[in-house]
């Protein structure tokens, strides 16, 4: 083979190897650019599924608001239900309107008491008149409409006798946001009355009214053969015109009403009178 021969043929075999190499780069690079094109067309796919960040952001704000709201709108129900608000004629501010409260109240027992045939003491609390400073005032109209509701859930049962009536005391919890006060009441009659009380006062949660203690012992009388301490209490929402201590005093409320006895124990007599 001549010089030049040689030259050609030395040519045309580096040309021989660059094109299989191009070939070669060419295919792996053919692959690398396929697959980044699916990727691509992937991530545009998803980004256009996708809300915009802000969008987003609002309606997850929007969607924690609304459940804070309907959850403000449930305890407020609920509250409303296990909390009753005090009805307005017992928060009346001015001496006279307490008065004429206390005056219609007690008449309507009375009178109440005389056409069922309950006996019923002497002497009920407020009978005296209402205490002249304000915050005591006010807590007394909230004891009368608690011992009005029992004394009526009493008397619907068939009792035949109360015995005693007296205010009990008055406290609110430790935030104060609401407010339990009690009644001392002591009553007789038969079984049946004393069952019919106790599942009566179930009937009278609506209005924030219920049971905090119960003391049973026999009755001395044979149309009264059983004898009952109730410890009622109302539950409602604090005033801040009522000026209560938290959690349960060591004294009694301010009020010219009596000291309540101590709730009775099996075995011990409590203290209901001769008659």
């Amino acid at each position: 083979m001549t010089k030049d021969g040689q030259t050609l043929a030395l040519w045309g075999g580096v040309a021989g190897a660059v094109a299989v190499i191009g070939i070669t780069w060419v295919m792996i690079r053919g692959g690398t650019l396929a697959d980044n094109h699916a990727r691509a067309k992937q991530l545009a796919g998803d980004q256009a599924k996708a809300q915009p960040i802000g969008t987003k952001l609002d309606q997850q704000i929007a969607a924690v608001l609304k459940a804070a709201q309907d959850q403000d709108k449930a305890l407020k129900q609920a509250t409303g239900v296990l909390v009753p608000a005090l009805k307005p004629e017992y928060l009346a501010a001015d001496l006279t309107s307490g008065a004429n409260r206390v005056a219609t109240d007690l008449k309507a027992l009375r009178q109440r008491a005389e056409r069922t045939r309950v006996a019923l003491p002497g002497t009920l609390p407020l009978e005296s008149g209402l205490d002249p400073d304000e915050a005591v005032r006010l807590v007394q109209l909230a004891q009368l409409d608690l011992y009005r509701i029992s004394l009526d859930t009493i008397m619907d049962a068939g009792i035949t006798r109360v015995s005693t009536v007296t205010a009990g005391r008055a406290w609110t919890d430790p935030s104060s946001t609401y407010a339990l006060l009690t009644a001392e009441i002591d009553i007789e009659g038969p079984y049946e009355a004393v069952q019919a009380t106790l599942q009566g006062f179930l009937g009278v949660h609506a209005q924030g009214v219920g049971l905090r203690g119960v003391t049973i012992i026999p009755g001395s009388r044979a149309e009264s053969p059983m004898r009952v301490h109730l410890t009622t209490s109302l539950l409602t929402a604090n005033q801040p015109t009522w000026k209560l201590a938290a959690e349960k005093p060591t004294g009694s409320i301010k009020a010219p009403l009596k000291t309540p006895a101590k709730t009775p124990t099996a075995g011990s007599k409590p203290s209901l009178g001769d008659d």
